[in-house]
């Protein structure tokens, strides 16, 4: 509640409506929140109707309300600008030894979206499509069977299939594992220039 008005009420049956509204909120667990807001010509009188009616300390309350309207907008800047966890893993301290862990990233910087691309008729999104075509016959190339990858070793082409490339892509399960330490004197400046992550415990993924 925000308000300038010490005395809003003009009648006594105003007065008792408003104070059966205030416990039943009260009693339906609502959190009630209320800043005085001093007009410059005259202060504000608790003791009028506010006191009596919101469990606030009337003596104090007002001269608080600058510190609280603060305490409210950061607040309110923590609710809009929430830290989403980027990644939930599993840290690999030693073997039969894992800890569930939250990535976070504190600082990021803003880039702008892809861009979209519509159709003019009825500004649909358009879905792109890539296909495969033979310089020789103008055929249109299956991307499974007609189209081979190969890896240049000692001068010759080594075929690979998909599958194989998939599965060197693949080693095992993702999350994090710890090699082992060194002194910080070995980190360089020019070894990682990037922003830094902040790694939590997760407790709800593995208690303990």
């Amino acid at each position: 509640l925000f308000t300038s008005d010490d005395s809003p009420c003009a009648t006594e049956s105003e007065a008792a409506s408003a104070h059966t509204r205030v416990q039943d909120l009260i009693e339906l667990g609502a959190d009630i929140e209320f800043f005085p807001l001093s007009p410059p010509e005259k202060p504000f009188a608790m003791e009028r109707f506010w006191g009596n009616l919101l469990p606030v300390d009337p003596e104090d309350y007002v001269s608080r309300a600058s510190a609280r309207l603060e305490e409210l907008d950061r607040r309110l800047r923590m609710r809009v600008h929430r830290k989403r966890t980027l990644q939930r893993l599993n840290f690999q301290i030693c073997e039969g030894v894992e800890v569930a862990v939250s990535v976070f990233v504190t600082i990021l910087q803003a880039k702008l979206p892809l861009p979209v691309y519509l159709l003019n008729e009825n500004n649909k999104p358009l879905k792109s499509e890539t296909k495969h075509i033979c310089e020789q016959t103008g055929a249109l190339l299956h991307p499974v069977d007609d189209v081979a990858t190969y890896v240049e070793l000692a001068g010759q082409r080594i075929s690979v299939s998909r599958a194989e490339v998939l599965e060197t892509k693949h080693f095992c399960e993702p999350g994090l594992r710890l090699l082992g330490f060194k002194p910080d004197k070995f980190l360089q400046p020019h070894h990682r220039i990037f922003h830094s992550y902040f790694v939590y415990p997760n407790e709800r993924s593995i208690t303990g």
